[in-house]
């Protein structure tokens, strides 16, 4: 199973991005998208299980006073409509053009 990396902070916390058809106890799903976070999932992933399609990823990304306003104000966030072929089929190199490519708002 491929790990990404979510960044910096609490590297020790499991985050899995998942289809919907998937339930358990921590999941919160948002339109087209799911994600859980205990343990338990990556066990029924790998016994193949768990949800159809999904990312692990560890730690998570966070931003200090005035930060993330520093990085809308250079343009540094794009909008786009959740694509779920993008995030879980794409290949990964190609990820980031596609969806810079897809984007309707420049932040």
């Amino acid at each position: 199973i491929p790990i990404y990396w979510g960044g910096p902070v609490n590297e020790n916390k499991i985050l899995i991005l998942h289809s919907q058809e998937y339930k358990n106890e921590t999941t919160k799903k948002f339109k087209d998208l799911s994600i859980s976070s205990d343990h338990k999932i990556l066990f029924e992933i790998a016994d193949e299980k768990g949800p159809q399609k999904s990312l692990v990823i560890m730690g998570i990304s966070s931003w200090g006073p005035g930060q993330l306003e520093g990085e809308i104000e250079r343009e540094g966030w794009v909008l786009s409509e959740i694509n779920t072929d993008l995030i879980f089929d794409m290949d990964n190199a190609k990820k980031w053009l596609n969806a810079i490519n897809s984007s309707f708002i420049r932040l």
